[in-house]
Parts: structure tokens; C-alpha cells; sequence
């Protein structure tokens, strides 16, 4: 039997071997009793503004059996007649019904269209519950959490020696010569989740990226790690300024790292071939290193000598963003220039002001237009040729694909990484931790405000809405506040005394793989498909085998991050 006891079901039904069906696939039967052959049309549920598509001819007293994809919820239309590829019509005289099944995992459905056009559905075979894997799988964690716990609290209190130094990390001064654990742990949460979805994510919907609108767990992963740079730029820069380097060098330095990054990301590009016809240009490491170039230069050149901290840490609410000023009216000029061009930039054939994904979309009127002004600049600087050959709205859109790193969006990419020095100038500033959590807070609650504003709090409908894709303004307002939040409750957990004394929580095992993320990526990128990191078993057709396949990936990587920190092994770029 190949579907695991997670998600068991019959191995035949009617004669129809459902072990052949890959994961999140149903099939269903449609059975007709109306005198004259129908027409059957289609829509996916996330195509926002789309005509239905034809599938088949259905003929008088026939069937049809079609294996449909249960992780895209489909409408169903049926016609009298043909009425061409699309449509959207709800003529009388044509129109017969129209469904939405809900359809699940290895299930069978059955649409009966009666005599009088009458329709109906019938679940012939139930569908496997696929979030049963996911339960066991969460208990899992916990418990492997529960007894490393136990193991690493029995350790120091009946084997370590006690340690001298008590002093927490934030009173030891500010020049921050040292590593914040919680930065680190931070980065390593997000690496583990990115680890864990690029190798599939247990297959779950919810694990890939948003078709186009929308936010959901992978697209929290690029903002996050952007706006973790930002931190250690404003650290980093200020160790460089308090020993005394000239400015002159540290750009230098700034120089060397973004080449380094940009190509390292363009060699990763040739992984599966080199042809330069073919060369996609931009990329994850790319516009990390544009972005870092960009934001620590103009950090570094407008970097004042001193640090005047405010006598009372309560006092002086701005005295952070003060200090950023001239940073600050740069990075507002680029979003007002972002929106000017995205809302008032002519492309041809499209108007201006489109933010679709072309093709299917908006009834297909924009066929020709994917991502409005952000496609034609990345189309026009790079060619078709150099962009990425697959997006995710191509299944669901039937439309050109979109860069998801396009050179345009690194424009707000700029943006989102200064949000984060804003939060490493708040470390340095302010010595008091309640200061500094005050005002994390305060930004983490205003940035998730005024981004729900911008997209209406909804998906499809508001001003600017919520896209990867296309770096929107709301999106990155939305990841910046989810940044400064969670690595606020990093930050309480570890740094904060008061906490840290209750908890003893020093960041692990996430902090060992926030010390190597980049060589983490790298290496993540280079085995995707090499043992012992990937495996087959079968037909890998259900959410438990595929979960046990993508934890075993991440986790060897996290042993691997382990090994290397206690070796004192780190990848610096």
C-alpha cells in the first residue's frame, strides 16, 4: 500500500486506483442526463476577475472523469453549448449550472446533471484529513524541544561549572562589540523556515508562496532576512566608526561584500546550466547585496561620529530617528518615486497604473502585461531572456511570468532594509530595555496599521494590496511589522534580565543557525537533491511522507549549523 496510515484510504474505488494519485489530487466524475451534450468551464478560485475555462464535451447519458488538483478550490459552469475557450456568460438559453465542490485529498465526487439541469454533488469516497500529519508532526517538535529542555537543564545544574560572569549583554555598554543572541536567533528562526519551505514544506498549501495578492509563510522569509541586514549594518558600521576606521575604508568594505554577494547569487543562477543567452540575472543574493551596498553606504556617509544618548532613556522619543534624518527624507523620496512610477508610468499597450499579473486577469484585458510597470522595467533593462522562466501565477493565471527578485521592486527592497538599521539605531541608542521595547512595539503596531490601510485589510480590493511579487508598499509595511515584533519577543526571551533569569533561554538551536545562514543557503541550494539531505520512498504522494522528508532536510542542516559553531566554523562574506 503506498498512502501511509496518516492518510490511509481504500487502494481501489469503482476500479480506480487511487494510490495513482499524486498529492492534494481528487477525482471527480461527471455523469449527465440532459437530452443534448453540455460544455464544462472552470475557474480557480484565487483567479480574481477571471472567465471560466473550458475543459471538455460531455455527451447525453455519458461520463467524464478528471483528476482535479484539491489545493486550488475550483468553480464549475456548464453550457448547452460550446461558447469558446473563455467566458463569463449567464445566458438562459445557454447556461445549465453552476457548483463549488469542496474537494479534498484521494477523494471521489460525483456532479450529477439531472433531465431538467438540475445539479448536483455527491462525495462518492471521502478524502483523507492532510492536516492529521501536520498535528503529529508539530507533536513531535514539541517533544524533541521538551527533552532537549530537560537534557540541557539537568546538564547545568548537576554537570557545569558555574559561570562568573552575570552581567547581561546590554549592560556591558553600548559599542556592541559582541553579537546579539537574540539577532541571531532571529535570523535563525527565519532560516529554519526557509530551509523548510524551499525543499517543499510538507507540500501545504499554505507553504508556498502567495499566487499573487495575499501573505502567507514563505513570504515572510526575503522581508525578514532584509530587514535583519539592516540591523547588523547599524552595528556594524558603528563598531567600525568607534575604532576609529575611516569612512573611506568602511565603504570599501561595503564594496567588496556586495560583489561578493551579487556574484555568489549569479553562480548559484548556473546551477542548472550557464548558457548566457539564457542567464537569469537577479536573484535572492543579488538583492541582498544592491540593498546592502546601497543602505550601509549612505549609512556610513551620513553616520555621525558620536551617539549622543538621552540623559533619561524615557526621554528624547525621536533622538533614534533623529540621527537618521538625512537617511530618512532619501528613503522617503524613493517611496514616493516607487509609487509614481508604479501608479503614473505608461507602459505600452497596458496605460499605467496596473498591478495585476496579466494574462487571465481582470478578464484578461491586461493579457499582454504582467506586473504593469514593474514586468515592462525588468522586461526592458534585462529582456525576457534574463528574468526568471517560472512564476507562480503561470498555472493559475495562464500569464507571463514576473521576477520575484525584478529590479524594480528593489527599490522598496532599499526601503525595507533601512526600516532595519532603524531598529539597530534603537539598540544603540537607547541602554534601557523597556526603551527599546517600547518603541519596537510602536513600530511593529503603526507599520501593521498603516499596511492594512493600504491594502483595505483584505486581499484583492484595496489601495496597494499586500504582493511579494511586486514588493508593494503594504507589504512591506506588513513584514516590517511582523520583523519587529517577533524579534521583540526574541529579544525579551534572551536579552532582558528579568526574563532571561525566569526562562535561561540562550537562543539555541536557533542561534547556531543564525551564525551560518548564508552558507546554509548556499549549501541548501547546492544538494537540493543529493542524499543525505533529500530521499525517495515510492511514489511520495502524501503530506506525511513529504513532511518527514522536508524535517529531515532542515534538520540536518541544523546539525550541520551545530557542528560548524562548535568548531567556531562561520561563512562571513
Amino acid at each position: 500500500m503506498t498512502l501511509t496510515w496518516l492518510e490511509e484510504t481504500d487502494d481501489e474505488f469503482r476500479d480506480l486506483d487511487l494510490t495513482q494519485l499524486d498529492v492534494d489530487q481528487a477525482l471527480v466524475n461527471i455523469t449527465s442526463k440532459f437530452p443534448v451534450p453540455l460544455w464544462s468551464y472552470t475557474v480557480s478560485a484565487d483567479c480574481h476577475r477571471c472567465h471560466f475555462v473550458r475543459n471538455q464535451e460531455i455527451f447525453r447519458n455519458g461520463e467524464l472523469l478528471l483528476e482535479v488538483d484539491s489545493k486550488f478550490h475550483l468553480l464549475w459552469r456548464f453550457y448547452k453549448r460550446n461558447l469558446g475557450k473563455f467566458t463569463d456568460s449567464t445566458n438562459a438559453s445557454d447556461f445549465i449550472c453552476q457548483l463549488s465542490p469542496d474537494v479534498g485529498e484521494f477523494g471521489v465526487y460525483d456532479i450529477v446533471i439531472d433531465s431538467a439541469g438540475n445539479c448536483n454533488v455527491h462525495t462518492a469516497h471521502e478524502p483523507v484529513n492532510i492536516y492529521w500529519p501536520l498535528v503529529i508532526y508539530i507533536f513531535l517538535i514539541i517533544n524533541l524541544v521538551v527533552i532537549f529542555m530537560g537534557i540541557r537543564w539537568a546538564y547545568k545544574r548537576f554537570l557545569a561549572k558555574p559561570s562568573s560572569n552575570t552581567c547581561p549583554a546590554e549592560a556591558r555598554g553600548t559599542r556592541y562589540k559582541h553579537r546579539l543572541r537574540s539577532v541571531d536567533t532571529f535570523r535563525g528562526i527565519i532560516t529554519i523556515i526557509m530551509v523548510f519551505v524551499n525543499n517543499g514544506g510538507g507540500s501545504y498549501w499554505f507553504m508556498e508562496h502567495s499566487i499573487w495578492n495575499g501573505l502567507l509563510v514563505p513570504d515572510i522569509v526575503f522581508p525578514s532576512f532584509l530587514w535583519i541586514m539592516g540591523i547588523c549594518i547599524a552595528v556594524s558600521v558603528n563598531n567600525s566608526i568607534c575604532q576609529k576606521m575611516s569612512k573611506t575604508r568602511i565603504l570599501l568594505q561595503i564594496l567588496k561584500r556586495s560583489l561578493i554577494m551579487f556574484f555568489l547569487g549569479l553562480f548559484l543562477n548556473t546551477i542548472y546550466g550557464s548558457q548566457f543567452k539564457t542567464l537569469r540575472i537577479m536573484g535572492v543574493l543579488q538583492r541582498l547585496g544592491i540593498c546592502y551596498f546601497i543602505v550601509a553606504s549612505l549609512h556610513t556617509i551620513f553616520r555621525r561620529s558620536d551617539i549622543v544618548t538621552p540623559p533619561n532613556p524615557l526621554r528624547g522619543p525621536y533622538q533614534d530617528m533623529l540621527l537618521l534624518l538625512p537617511e530618512w527624507c532619501i528613503m522617503l523620496t524613493l517611496v514616493i518615486l516607487y509609487l509614481a512610477v508604479t501608479f503614473f508610468l505608461p507602459v505600452p499597450g497596458c496605460g499605467s497604473g496596473y498591478l495585476g499579473p496579466g494574462g487571465r486577469h481582470d478578464f484578461g484585458k491586461f493579457k499582454d502585461c504582467p506586473g504593469g510597470a514593474t514586468g515592462y522595467i525588468d522586461s526592458l533593462i534585462f529582456g525576457d531572456n534574463h528574468i526568471t522562466k517560472y512564476a507562480t501565477t503561470t498555472p493559475v493565471y495562464d500569464s507571463q511570468p514576473v521576477d520575484s527578485e525584478n529590479i524594480f521592486g528593489t527599490v522598496l527592497s532599499v526601503v525595507h532594509t533601512f526600516l532595519g538599521v532603524q531598529c539597530g539605531m534603537t539598540i544603540l541608542v537607547y541602554s534601557q530595555w523597556r526603551a527599546k521595547v517600547y518603541r519596537w512595539l510602536l513600530w511593529g503596531i503603526s507599520t501593521g496599521l498603516l499596511g492594512g490601510l493600504l491594502c483595505g485589510f483584505s486581499k484583492d480590493e484595496g489601495w496597494i494590496p499586500i504582493n511579494q511579487i511586486m514588493w508593494s508598499l503594504s507589504f512591506v509595511l506588513v513584514t516590517t511589522s511582523f520583523a519587529y515584533l517577533a524579534f521583540t519577543v526574541c529579544y525579551m526571551l534572551i536579552e532582558v534580565p528579568l526574563v532571561l533569569k525566569r526562562i535561561g533561554w540562550n537562543g539555541a538551536p536557533f542561534y547556531f543557525v543564525g551564525m551560518n545562514t548564508i552558507l546554509i543557503f548556499i549549501g541548501d541550494e547546492l544538494c537540493h537533491s543529493m542524499l543525505p539531505f533529500h530521499w525517495r520512498f515510492g511514489r511520495m504522494n502524501t503530506h506525511f511522507m513529504l513532511l518527514l522528508e522536508n524535517g529531515w532536510t532542515t534538520f540536518v542542516w541544523m546539525l550541520i549549523a551545530y557542528v560548524l559553531y562548535r568548531k567556531k566554523w562561520f561563512f562571513v562574506v
